[in-house]
């Protein structure tokens, strides 16, 4: 943290594989995805934003499963005193 400001970034990639299973069996195609986060400490609140896949590139985790989206988040912490 530097002057009260933070921040993170993060990449993923996982490989495509070969998914078998009694329901469905094919390629899963490889993902990339970044999430990232900036915060801000003020004296008496913590405010983060971010988000996971923040290019919202949808992608699978498996044969016949549902595609992951953008999540994005903000969150306001109150200190106590």
């Amino acid at each position: 943290m530097w002057k009260s400001f933070g921040f993170s970034v993060n990449y993923k990639y996982q490989s495509a594989f070969l998914w078998q299973s009694s329901l469905a069996t094919g390629q899963v195609p490889a993902i990339h995805t970044f999430d990232a986060q900036v915060s801000y400490d003020f004296s008496w609140l913590l405010v983060k934003v971010g988000g996971t896949n923040v290019f919202n590139r949808p992608y699978t985790t498996f044969k016949a499963g549902p595609g992951v989206g953008g999540l994005y988040y903000t969150s306001l912490v109150l200190k106590a005193w």
